[in-house]
């Protein structure tokens, strides 16, 4: 386990809670791969990891996974209220530059 992935974990459930997150995505690493299952115990949700496609279909989310040594694809839909993700890096374009796209900077503490 890594070093302070319990502080890590409680800081990201708290403020998944505290945004009321359906979706919860990080890059897939061993890192992440690690701490992202245990997030997803902390906030009851469902955990899939290595996704190459996400996609919201009909109002419900769709993660898309590599299966069998990478021979199929597996497609999964959660029953879960939250879902936590791994994406592999690269397999989104980046968007192109809206001015009219805001987003907002929280600076988060973690706990001594």
């Amino acid at each position: 386990m890594m070093p302070n992935s319990t502080a890590n974990n409680s800081i990201a459930a708290s403020v998944a809670r505290e945004q009321a997150a359906t979706l919860v995505l990080a890059p897939h690493t061993p890192r992440s791969a690690d701490l992202l299952p245990r997030l997803a115990f902390r906030l009851d949700a469902a955990c899939v990891t290595g996704c190459v496609s996400v996609e919201a279909q009909d109002g419900t989310l769709h993660f898309t996974r590599a299966a069998h040594g990478g021979n199929v694809r597996e497609k999964l839909r959660l029953k879960t209220n939250i879902a936590v993700a791994t994406v592999p890096a690269g397999i989104y374009d980046a968007l192109a530059a809206d001015a009219q796209r805001r987003g907002k900077i929280v600076v988060l503490n973690e706990a001594p």
